[in-house]
């Protein structure tokens, strides 16, 4: 009996790796939601600037 490892390692890899990320992802945008939202403005403030 292979182990699911044995079998396709790669495949796994890649969905831990996916699903880590996907994690990671949203812990910094739950924990950042003000940072975004102040680079939000700021970015805003630059594209005001540029378009004028």
């Amino acid at each position: 009996q292979r182990s699911l490892m044995g079998q396709n390692p790669s495949l796994l890899t890649h969905d831990l790796f996916s699903s880590l990320q996907i994690y990671i992802a949203s812990y910094f945008l739950a924990g950042d939601e003000q940072w975004l939202t102040r680079q939000n403005s700021v970015f805003n403030q630059d594209n005001s600037l540029i378009g004028r």
